[in-house]
């Protein structure tokens, strides 16, 4: 299910904290690569390296600004106060814009900068719904991004250290976000399994403490029956004892099962599957 699916299970609340601790992270990787940025930036204008469009001062400035509203939005957490698609959409618009930017001013369409586009879109469309209206908007912004770089900033030269650079941010913006999305992923499904082991563990034992004094008790009471009764009654009595065994073996069984699951399945995997467990209690009570 979807973490911000509408419809709600019990599952939404860690789901949803999921999501947002997700966010966190790509909202601390925004800092550092808005620090890497910058610095690095700053010295290839300096030294006159990239293809500028726009004055040095400005380009600058756009890019400090994002490292601005990138720690802002890292500080300030509004994903945990506000709807997340909505807080995450907003940040990738920006991330967006000050990629356009960016490519505008590294070589327009042969800028190695194209990257950070895609890795901006791709934080986004991997984590939220991406129905038909998400994908069109992101056609449209793909295209206008194309439009503007080839009308302001038609190819361009690019020096060698300028493609260095744009593919080595390329490289940190779509492996740290892969990474994170990856992640997060897994300690949600470890997180799931423990849970889910945890609550079996303490349903195993309930069931064992609750059946076996009952148990106890009532094979204790069969035995003295057993002595005291004639021999007529004996055939009843033995295929009592052997109703109380058999629920003795299943209880005993359950223990088994706490440490002994199997897991199968296709794409989202089927846990505990009663037929095949079935099966396997079967086979143990034949051998």
């Amino acid at each position: 299910m979807h973490p911000l699916d509408e419809k709600v299970t019990r599952l939404t609340p860690y789901l949803r904290e999921s999501a947002i601790e997700t966010e966190q992270k790509i909202a601390n990787l925004h800092v550092l690569i808005g620090i890497t940025g910058f610095v690095v930036s700053f010295f290839l204008v300096i030294f006159e390296i990239l293809p500028l469009v726009m004055s040095g001062t400005l380009y600058l400035g756009i890019l400090f600004f994002f490292l601005l509203c990138a720690t802002i939005y890292s500080r300030w957490a509004p994903y945990r106060r506000y709807q997340l698609s909505l807080t995450a959409g907003v940040i990738t618009i920006l991330d967006l814009l000050v990629a356009t930017v960016i490519v505008l001013n590294t070589g327009g369409l042969a800028s190695s900068f194209w990257g950070l586009w895609a890795a901006a879109a791709l934080s986004y469309v991997i984590r939220f719904r991406y129905r038909w209206q998400e994908m069109a908007a992101t056609v449209v912004l793909f295209l206008m991004t194309i439009w503007m770089v080839g009308r302001f900033a038609p190819v361009q030269i690019v020096s060698i250290h300028s493609t260095i650079v744009g593919f080595g941010f390329s490289l940190i913006g779509i492996l740290g976000i892969g990474r994170i999305l990856v992640n997060s992923e897994r300690q949600a499904i470890r997180n799931g399994m423990a849970t889910e082991d945890e609550t079996i563990h303490r349903i195993i034992n309930t069931v064992q403490h609750e059946v076996n004094n009952p148990l106890t008790i009532a094979t204790g009471n069969l035995e003295l029956l057993k002595q005291q009764d004639s021999g007529a009654s004996i055939v009843g009595l033995d295929k009592i004892e052997e109703a109380l065994s058999r629920i003795g073996k299943a209880v005993s069984q359950l223990r088994e099962l706490e440490f002994d699951r199997s897991i199968s399945g296709k794409g989202l995997l089927e846990r505990f599957p009663l037929q095949e467990e079935q099966e396997v209690l079967e086979e143990r009570e034949e051998d």
